[in-house]
């Protein structure tokens, strides 16, 4: 009952990223305006400044619209029934309830693609199974992607005996885990419960799941923090998916 209720709370997760207000746009562009009737001129500091901060604030503007589109997106869609024929008859004891679930991890991971064009580290077994299953079908699979991110999502394994790849492994675990934060609401340096996509293997009791701890994941990420800042190695990733995507 408890697993049950767990599921049910994960389903529950909105998918969200923030949306810069607009008031941001309009303050530099009013103090724009002000500085050219005050000046005459374009050509001032008291122009050019609010000007700068004008366009980087309607970057940042028009970014957080499209990724808002992005995940409008992604929540319509609905996955070709010939991956969940092939899908229940690999896994014939995963019943609807935890099939959403999946589904609903695997639009969280397209969503951090969409969000940000970076590689992220898969953080659920049980989703990579479902990812595993589309690319068995290579034309609905690139026709989704195409859909929802605008792009073929490609799987790339790991290499577990390299040195290089634990450490790229962790870089990309580590932002996995800042975007699925962000997506559902959550910060990542301080949540006290995991995001969707880190707690799906958990929840179902999946085999060979990838179970993650809050504290656990925070540590990697301040240690992963700090490495960036350092511009120096890390020591590996404790609990990392066997492959991920870009």
């Amino acid at each position: 009952m408890l697993e049950q209720q767990r599921e049910i709370n994960l389903l529950k997760l909105k998918r969200e990223v923030p949306v810069m207000p607009f008031y941001w746009v309009l303050i530099p562009l009013v103090c724009m305006l002000l500085a050219y009737l005050v000046c005459d001129a374009f050509w001032t500091g008291w122009f050019l400044i609010p000007f700068m901060f004008f366009m980087a604030s309607a970057n940042l503007y028009a970014e957080s619209i499209r990724r808002q589109r992005c995940l409008a997106r992604i929540a319509t869609i609905r996955l070709d029934p010939l991956f969940w024929q092939r899908f229940g008859q690999l896994y014939p004891d995963v019943g609807l309830r935890e099939r959403r679930l999946i589904e609903q991890g695997f639009k969280d991971y397209l969503s951090l693609h969409g969000m940000s064009r970076n590689p992220y580290a898969m953080p659920s077994h049980a989703v990579d199974a479902l990812w595993h299953v589309m690319l068995e079908f290579p034309v609905p699979y690139q026709q989704l992607c195409r859909q929802a991110i605008g792009r073929v999502l490609n799987h790339r394994p790991y290499d577990s005996n390299s040195q290089n790849n634990q450490n790229e492994q962790l870089q990309q675990l580590c932002e996995a885990w800042r975007y699925s934060c962000m997506l559902n609401g959550l910060d990542p340096r301080t949540t006290t419960m995991l995001p969707r996509l880190f707690a799906i293997d958990s929840a179902l009791n999946w085999p060979d799941g990838q179970i993650y701890t809050v504290e656990s994941m925070q540590q990697q990420y301040r240690q992963y923090l700090k490495n960036q800042s350092d511009s120096s190695s890390s020591d590996g990733c404790s609990s990392c998916s066997s492959c991920g995507g870009d």
